[in-house]
């Protein structure tokens, strides 16, 4: 049998099948496609030039046509598997549905087949050159007001790159053929400074003096999880997500085992270790049950409202079950963006942006620069394998982006041999 053997193919503008051969076009006609008599006409083809001997009661296989649906329609029934693609990871969902809804937007009437590399190089342009507007609402759903900002490149980017995620799994769906992921693929990223997209400065570390400064603003949960993290390293995920069923205290010092991690969807496990001042500061909250979140937001309201804190718009205790039973990593982030704001006179009002904070002279800010903290010191003190195991990462190319080179080690060296 010879290597390969052509395909039988739809010819749309007819409905017939083809094969193409030897530089050559072989129609079927006389017979729609996918019809017995053009699939034993096919068969003959194959008997008769490639000597292929297939008879009609061993069809071969076809592949399944690809359905007619519109983006918008691929962008629902994605959404609709999406909690099965990422099991926990709000965050990735909410990136996956933005690239979406900005897609939908614009191309939701055209047929997924149809949506190829001009249409994506035209968004990752309409993305790099235009404001996008983010409206804050309430709980009631009422918008409350609105900033005007510009996508960073790397976010970008990264949308880019989430899109053709998406028309992968079509693909792996039959819902589209291969050859339109191929064509996706030959779109370029935004280049360094080449565009209208905002350039970010690489994420840096936070002294611990601008953490010191914002604690006594946070609650006693909140102050507690962030001095945990500056301690230990984590992740923001890993310290909402923590449970005393993680925590084996009968080594020195303690064993932290996550249950669910970045790395878990790779079959990679995290060990986290807890030296006597993480102890001391996590020891009060795995007084509780084994399988119980330790750092809930019902917990920080109801200690509020114990110490006789002031807070506006005051809830009832009836309606402390409108809290969740966990931090997340955005109600995290807000808790600590809330807290910041608390430090201007007079605090600044939602929304809060990079500007705001900027022109009230505070230093903003985040969860994850704490991790950054924690890997610069430890690469400082320690060497970069060491920042490596501390933050649990499974290659030293990770790790770099934590923790900044040793400029000033260069220059001592300089100044010696150079």
């Amino acid at each position: 049998m010879p290597k390969s053997v052509p395909g039988y193919q739809l010819f749309k503008a007819r409905n017939i099948g083809y094969v193409n051969w030897k530089g050559k076009r072989y129609y079927f006609s006389g017979a729609p496609y996918n019809s017995e008599e053009s699939i034993r006409a096919y068969q003959d083809f194959l008997r008769t030039n490639c000597g292929v001997n297939r008879s009609p009661s061993a069809p071969v296989v076809l592949p399944k046509p690809c359905k007619e649906i519109t983006l918008a329609k691929l962008a629902d029934l994605y959404l609709q598997q999406a909690e099965k693609i990422f099991g926990g990871k709000k965050s990735e969902f909410i990136h996956y549905r933005r690239i979406l809804e900005l897609t939908v937007e614009r191309y939701g009437h055209l047929l997924a087949r149809d949506f190829g590399p001009a249409c994506l190089s035209e968004l990752r342009d309409y993305l790099a050159n235009n404001d996008m507007v983010r409206y804050h609402r309430n709980r009631a759903g009422k918008v409350t007001g609105q900033v005007t900002y510009r996508l960073a490149r790397t976010t970008i980017n990264h949308f880019l790159g989430n899109l053709r995620r998406v028309f992968k799994w079509a693909v792996a769906q039959e819902l589209l053929p291969p050859e339109r992921l191929v064509a996706l693929g030959a779109v370029q990223g935004l280049r360094y400074d080449r565009s209208g997209a905002r350039e970010t400065e690489p994420r840096q570390p936070v002294e611990w003096a601008a953490v010191e400064l914002v604690l006594p603003k946070l609650s006693p949960v909140v102050a507690d999880m962030v001095r945990l993290q500056w301690h230990t390293g984590c992740r923001p995920q890993s310290i909402c997500g923590l449970k005393p069923c993680e925590v084996d205290r009968s080594k020195s010092p303690w064993v932290w085992t996550p249950t669910t991690h970045k790395g878990k969807h790779r079959g990679q496990s995290l060990v986290i270790f807890i030296g006597p001042e993480g102890q001391r500061i996590l020891a009060p909250y795995l007084n509780r049950p084994a399988h119980k979140y330790c750092f809930s937001p019902r917990e920080s309201v109801a200690i509020r409202k114990q110490t006789g804190q002031p807070r506006k718009n005051r809830k009832p205790k009836s309606e402390l079950l409108h809290y969740k039973e966990r931090y997340g990593t955005d109600t995290y982030g807000q808790a600590i963006a809330h807290a910041l704001a608390q430090l201007a006179d007079p605090p600044l009002l939602k929304p809060y942006s990079r500007e705001k904070f900027a022109a009230a002279g505070i230093t903003q800010w985040t969860p994850h620069q704490l991790r950054h903290a924690k890997a610069q010191m430890v690469r400082d003190n320690y060497g970069l394998e060491a920042a490596q195991a501390v933050l649990g990462h499974s290659s030293l190319t990770a790790t770099q982006i934590y923790a900044k080179k040793r400029l000033d080690l260069a220059r001592e060296l300089a100044e010696k041999c150079g």
